[in-house]
């Protein structure tokens, strides 16, 4: 009886020690994913404020562009209009690459307006997620329901590393918006100065023979 005790004993023993372990094994982990999460947290506030230079330099570039665009379309119009030149001009076998040019010189002011083109929410957004900025805030009907949203409101994932998430998908959507408007006003202008030259070289063909 007295060995069956002793055996029940350890027993019971060995399994608080296990139990003890284990739990001192998950507050362990607990700390570390903690320590992780934290790391996370610090970087991304502060990779966010250049996530969010970005943005405005993509923004000024753009700008830049719409405004050389702009100029060079301005002063194309004012010569027509003057009548001191209209495409009309062109040979008829050069005149089709003008106009491809035309076509992709205002798809480029599309997408570099699309660049600076202030982004908001649609009408009845309300934020499923995490409260990032002020489209996310004006979606609530109150000041009491947005307290009660940022009160109760937990993704397990620091905000700030969800801001830097969307910050940089912005910026990287910008970008790629001023790539192609790049490539589209460099395809008009080949395309426009192609077709003058044409027009040139065709005249004055003509006029040899």
């Amino acid at each position: 009886m007295a060995m069956t005790g002793t055996a029940s004993g350890t027993g019971i023993s060995g399994g608080g020690r296990t139990g003890s372990a284990t739990a001192s094994g998950g507050a362990d982990a607990r700390r570390v994913r903690g320590r992780e999460h934290a790391r996370a947290a610090a970087r991304a506030a502060a990779l966010l404020p250049r996530a969010t230079a970005e943005i405005a330099r993509a923004d000024g570039k753009a700008a830049v562009l719409l405004a050389g665009t702009g100029t060079v379309l301005g002063a194309v119009l004012a010569g027509v209009a003057a009548g001191t030149w209209t495409p009309a001009r062109l040979d008829v076998r050069v005149a089709w690459v003008w106009w491809v040019g035309c076509v992709a010189s205002l798809a480029a002011v599309g997408c570099l307006s699309a660049v600076v083109y202030p982004r908001l929410p649609p009408k009845g957004h309300r934020p499923q997620g995490p409260v990032l900025y002020f489209g996310d805030v004006a979606g609530f009907a109150s000041p009491a329901v947005l307290d009660a949203a940022l009160a109760r409101r937990d993704t397990g994932v620091d905000p700030q590393v969800t801001e830097l998430w969307h910050t940089a998908r912005i910026a990287h959507a910008k970008y790629l918006l001023i790539r192609r408007g790049l490539w589209l006003l460099l395809i008009a202008a080949a395309c426009c100065t192609a077709s003058v030259l044409g027009h040139v070289v065709l005249r004055s063909l003509q006029g040899g023979a």
